[in-house]
């Protein structure tokens, strides 16, 4: 029961696009009825510092690793977006 909670929490790590993250919530809410709206938020907060944070250290050109991420896309998504998720009424 917990991998699958983590997996769950991974996958709203990972969408971008708002809607789908709505509805990933959503489903973590109904599949979890003990998640309160101070979970979701922290979720929220969580996610955006590790945006800000691979932000931050985006290694410079001059690295000699192995690239790994260098051709996977992945859509943008807004703070404006994010932050307009209705928590409270996820949890109705």
């Amino acid at each position: 029961r917990l991998c699958d909670a983590i997996a769950a929490i991974a996958e709203v790590f990972k969408l971008t696009d708002p809607a789908l993250l709505y509805l990933e919530v959503s489903t973590l809410v109904s599949k979890y009825p003990d998640i309160r709206e101070e979970h979701i938020v922290a979720l929220r907060e969580m996610r955006q510092t590790i945006i800000e944070t691979l932000n931050q250290n985006k290694p410079s050109s001059s690295s000699v690793s192995q690239p790994v991420f260098r051709d996977i896309t992945v859509p943008s998504i807004t703070m404006t977006a994010m932050t307009s998720m209705a928590v409270p009424k996820l949890l109705k």
